[in-house]
């Protein structure tokens, strides 16, 4: 699937610093920002229908051109003031597709945001450096037999929604408001470190790899979970969104979020096989690892770039609550044929509700 889109790109926080400068209080404002000891607590909750990507390696796999519904997701959004300036804040979200046998945390990150200029100023600049925690769970994966094996006779079904590495997040932001009407544009950089926290369930049935040694019974000799050591990546996102906040009650968003997700790359793969005792099938089952290593290995070129558009209507229900619809629709480009995260077809709608104490 190849898609083009040019323009300018953007993306709000929905967290920013504690700030004793009469920083906005409504909690959709990309400029929002909890109050010295203030807590605030965003939960969304929203159902998406993708249709699967028409590239390469879901043709291989038997799923291109795939409708999925439902695909549940959950976002939760935490943060604290800790001074006027400098806050504390949370991110995580949770995916449940069944139709695609895929579900799990995604998105965890805990960080710092720094505000250097206050509403004083003819702008808001916020400066951050989050901890990203995707090593907090492994990545699993089946390693499946392709049911296209003239394409590809191997291929991994993603079984959840985290790369298995720990990373870093640093950015910054800038917004400003004009009476009714918010702005906010930010630029990061994520970069993840590399690792072998995942799994990949060796599915493939044995008779596959005792065709390879000519119909000698060496299956047996291949381990039931085979791990990658994966090395590190960058990714960049950078955006702007914005509210026009149209009485003390209601308030209207919208934002337009460019995000870049490089090629993985596999150092290594590790096969640790079973002796069987005999030096020839022993022999025949090492070349054929050997020859799985160096057909995986390298540039995955599983790298895309998203294009998120997003338009919100909110209301205020008291001066602690606040209730929230949003619509989404995502359009993906990838680098190459072999990403499992593009889509034909990707929206997403459901409803927010934040908390401030």
């Amino acid at each position: 699937m190849k898609k083009t889109l040019m323009g300018a790109s953007f993306l709000a926080l929905t967290i920013a610093a504690g700030s004793a400068f009469a920083a906005p209080t409504n909690m959709e404002n990309p400029l929002y920002a909890p109050a010295k000891g203030n807590f605030y607590s965003k939960t969304s909750v929203g159902v998406m229908y993708k249709e699967v990507d028409n590239n390469y390696i879901e043709k291989a796999k038997g799923d291109a051109g795939e409708s999925q519904w439902p695909v549940y997701r959950v976002y939760e959004d935490l943060g604290f003031g800790i001074t006027d300036r400098l806050a504390m804040w949370g991110a995580v979200s949770y995916t449940d597709n069944s139709d695609a046998d895929r579900s799990g945390l995604s998105n965890g990150r805990l960080g710092l945001i720094y505000r250097i200029l206050s509403e004083k100023s003819p702008m808001i600049w916020d400066v951050y450096g989050d901890i990203h925690l995707a090593g907090v769970s492994t990545m699993e994966a089946d390693l499946v037999l392709a049911q296209n094996p003239q394409l590809k006779p191997l291929v991994f079904n993603y079984k959840n929604y985290t790369t298995g590495r720990y990373g870093i997040v640093g950015g910054t932001r800038f917004g400003k408001t004009w009476d009714d009407f918010t702005a906010a544009v930010f630029a990061e950089i994520h970069h993840s470190f590399g690792d072998d926290n995942n799994e990949i369930n060796n599915e493939v049935p044995d008779a596959f790899f005792n065709a390879l040694a000519g119909g000698a019974p060496i299956a047996a000799a291949f381990p039931t979970t085979i791990k990658v050591d994966l090395k590190s990546t960058n990714d960049y996102s950078t955006g702007l969104k914005s509210m026009w906040q149209i009485d003390e009650k209601w308030s209207l968003g919208g934002s337009f979020t460019y995000k870049y997700h490089a090629n993985n790359k596999i150092a290594d793969v590790n096969i640790d096989l079973k002796s069987l005792g005999n030096p020839l099938l022993d022999g025949g089952a090492t070349a054929i690892a050997n020859g799985l290593k160096a057909a995986n290995m390298g540039n995955q070129k599983d790298g895309f770039n998203e294009y998120i558009f997003n338009a919100s209507i909110a209301r205020q229900l008291s001066d602690n609550t606040q209730v929230a619809l949003y619509a989404e629709y995502t359009m993906d480009d990838a680098f190459s044929d072999n990403s499992q995260n593009t889509t034909s077809v990707k929206v997403e709608g459901g409803a927010r509700l934040n908390l401030q104490f």
